[in-house]
């Protein structure tokens, strides 16, 4: 590989990336509506106030939806890891 070749940039690191997305993809999509809204508005950059004011809920909700949402898509992706 040359000394200036980035090796993200390289096919095997971009199919790794790629089937990881994929995987992630997939797991947020198993969560159920209300969290998986949640964490989308989460991770387009909303705070938990702002997420909060968008759904009409207590911002003490979204704090406690999103850690529900991360445990949950943390346990979907390791059983897609033990396949």
């Amino acid at each position: 590989m040359h000394r200036w070749t980035d090796p993200a940039r390289t096919p095997e690191a971009q199919a790794t990336a790629s089937e990881q997305r994929a995987l992630l993809l997939s797991a947020v999509q198993t969560l159920p509506e209300s969290i998986r809204q949640v964490l989308t508005l989460n991770l387009e950059g909303l705070s938990g106030a702002e997420i909060a004011d968008v759904l009409g809920v207590k911002t003490a909700s979204i704090k406690l939806l999103l850690f529900r949402a991360r445990r949950k898509l943390a346990l979907t992706l390791r059983r897609q890891e033990g396949r």
